[in-house]
């Protein structure tokens, strides 16, 4: 404590300020990436990038969010105080969110690419050899849709509606990637500087009246964006509409109009669009906070009675562990809004007593998720500490050295199958590695040198998966080492040997631990991966079709808004944490339909989902009560049918994931013809 106080201090507000600039960098890239899409249209961008860049802006911003309930009882010591840095977290929460649809709509572009592909290869089952195949009809039915948008001219219209939106959209998209900078300066130098070379208050001043210009500059492309907007965009579509604005009948009445880079280039613009101002907001909170907070002084804590409420109920991440640990089903959010779930969730018609209550809770202590787990960990600890407290074999047990056997079945335990299986092969492989060969103490000793370096490089870079494989070939390298200096200078009873003598041993009770943690881990029944990653997406889904069931529901969409972006953004951060998982897939033996490359499908499928709700429900929060009726009579939103075949689909697709059970031969499908 002593030493986390002397040596480089960091406070909870220093942390969050750190983490709003990690969440501000992959920002800038997205800004850069859409300029380059543009510019290289119509070549996609790379999908691995972008699934990258997604996984690292929602991990950035739940970090630094599992900190903000610390802030109130934090004492500090710079220029902005806990309220001001909660100001900045409420504006890079809006940020945030039009960054990740500036990133699926890249995303759409590559799902489009790849969804023509296969449609072209799926077309030949119109032959009577694949009529029978799983999912001909929705195939079908698909692809006879996707040909009434197919059109002559849609591909030139599409480049030329491009091309316009590069030439309009590129001041305005460099102007906004230098205010992104801007804002990553300033918040690195309101963090960084707050011991040495603390800024004068003439420093502070010029600092913000630069990014003053900054952000004057990125309104003023704005404005020249908007005003050239609808004409520039409208230009290639001309031909199409008559002098009143309805469509000309073509040659090919059978097929739609080939309006696809209008519409892409409408959207285009309102992503773009929502970006710069979250940018504007985002920039102008920190220019005035920076105006108002020109010296370093010490914070102390506010309410600190409301910050241990806070912290009780939010029950933020530390990091450790890097997915959740209970059933989807318990861990689900309950949606808090009045009216939606009080027909759903009714109390029970007679209460429980309390012998009941007392039996269930103990059950579920025992022999839920968590209790099954630790029943596991303690059966392994007894197997094999047991030999080491008896008479009979407390010496074979100390001489072999079987407390490494113990310390490799209860760290090689593991909630799921496939992280038990990941850790078994990379573990073993890891203890193998680690062994030394012959030589004298002195010897092996002098290679620690090397070791340690590439051991601390390998500690601090790989990926959180692979920290024990890390942990234990430096262990068993330090074991060989250790035990055979040992026996050159001091031989006892117990000696474990020399260089391959120790070895050896040592992978003889790894391998010991490993087995009995194998033995144990189908014990009450195998905990499967496969089946855990299925019911979470089906949560999800679940949670998707309770948001879609407000939006028809509720007489005043707009209220909802702020509620719909903190369920989406746990969602984003469920998805995120289910990816480590996903990656490792391919260790699990299971009997379950769904494989790693369908799941990995689906997810995505359900990240589309998210996003794509959440662009709709805030675009429909932000209409006026007479657009907003006009809107959802021409999409068909409070029509009965379409709401019973949208949520019909939700419910099946969730009751497969959920159960494993097969989808229906003929669905609803495709849902677009319900409303276009």
């Amino acid at each position: 404590m002593v030493c986390a106080i002397i040596f480089f201090p960091e406070t909870t507000s220093h942390f969050v300020m750190a983490g709003i600039e990690d969440v501000l960098q992959p920002m800038k890239r997205l800004s850069n990436l859409s300029l380059a899409a543009l510019q290289n249209f119509p070549t996609v961008p790379n999908g691995k990038k972008l699934k990258e860049t997604h996984e690292e802006l929602i991990t950035a911003y739940t970090t630094t969010v599992s900190s903000l309930p610390f802030l109130k009882a934090d004492v500090s010591y710079g220029r902005f105080n806990a309220d001001d840095i909660v100001s900045l977290q409420t504006r890079l929460k809006t940020m945030v969110l039009s960054f990740v649809e500036v990133l699926q709509f890249q995303s759409d572009r590559v799902s489009r690419q790849e969804y023509r592909e296969v449609m072209i290869k799926k077309s030949q089952f119109h032959d009577d050899d694949h009529k029978h195949q799983v999912g001909h009809h929705q195939l079908m039915a698909t692809f006879d849709m996707g040909k009434q948008y197919a059109h002559s001219a849609r591909d030139d219209l599409l480049n030329s509606e491009m091309n316009a939106m590069h030439i309009k959209a590129r001041p305005l998209l460099l102007a906004c990637t230098e205010a992104i900078d801007a804002s990553i300066d300033g918040v690195r130098q309101v963090n960084s500087r707050r011991w040495f070379s603390k800024p004068s208050l003439a420093q502070c001043l010029e600092m913000a009246d630069a990014r003053e210009r900054t952000v004057e500059n990125l309104k003023l492309h704005r404005r020249d964006f908007t005003a050239a907007g609808t004409e520039s965009l409208l230009a290639p579509y001309r031909h199409l509409f008559d002098d009143e604005g309805n469509f000309l009948a073509g040659k090919e009445e059978s097929q739609v109009a080939p309006v696809e880079g209008l519409v892409i280039g409408m959207v285009f613009e309102a992503v773009i669009l929502a970006t710069v101002d979250a940018t504007i907001d985002f920039l102008q909170t920190f220019i005035y906070l920076e105006k108002q907070r020109t010296k370093s002084q010490i914070w102390w804590p506010g309410n600190i009675r409301a910050a241990a409420v806070d912290i009780s109920e939010s029950n933020p991440s530390t990091g450790a562990n890097p997915r959740p640990d209970q059933d989807p089903s318990e861990k689900k959010k309950k949606v808090k809004v009045k009216g939606f779930h009080e027909l759903s969730r009714r109390k029970p018609l007679r209460a429980r007593s309390g012998l009941a209550k007392f039996v269930l809770a103990a059950n579920e202590y025992l022999f839920g998720f968590e209790g099954t787990y630790a029943l596991r960990v303690a059966l392994a600890t007894v197997a094999l500490g047991l030999p080491g407290v008896l008479k009979s074999s407390a010496g074979f047990y100390n001489r072999e050295k079987g407390l490494w056997a113990l310390v490799m079945a209860q760290t090689g335990m593991m909630p799921y199958m496939v992280d038990f299986t990941f850790g078994f092969v990379t573990k073993s492989g890891a203890t193998v590695l680690g062994g030394s060969g012959v030589g004298n103490g002195y010897g092996l000793s002098a290679v620690m040198a090397v070791v340690v370096a590439v051991g601390m490089y390998f500690r601090l870079w790989v990926r959180r998966a692979d920290i024990q494989t890390v942990v234990v070939c430096m262990a068993t390298i330090y074991l060989v080492v250790g035990y055979s200096f040992l026996d050159f200078h001091n031989p006892s009873y117990e000696s474990a040997g020399v260089g391959y003598t120790v070895f050896w041993r040592r992978t003889l009770v790894v391998l010991v631990g490993s087995a009995t943690a194998a033995i144990i881990q189908f014990l009450p029944v195998l905990s499967s991966s496969t089946t855990y990653i299925a019911k979470s997406l089906s949560s999800i889904l679940e949670t998707q079709a309770e948001l879609y069931a407000l939006f028809v529901s509720h007489p005043s969409p707009n209220t909802l808004q702020k509620h719909v972006e903190e369920t989406l953004l746990s969602t984003y951060e469920t998805m995120n944490e289910l990816q480590p998982m996903l990656e490792i897939l391919e260790f699990e033996f299971t009997s379950s339909p769904f494989s790693k490359t369908s799941l990995m499908k689906i997810a995505g499928l359900t990240n589309r989902i998210n996003t794509h709700l959440c662009q709709f429900l805030n675009a429909a929060s932000k209409l006026p009560p007479t657009l907003l009726k006009q809107f959802q009579d021409s999409m068909g939103c409070k029509d009965e049918r379409v709401i019973a075949d949208i949520m019909s689909v939700l419910a099946i697709v969730d009751l497969a994931l959920r159960t494993s059970r097969p989808l229906p031969a003929i669905m609803p499908n495709p849902l677009l013809k319900r409303v276009v």
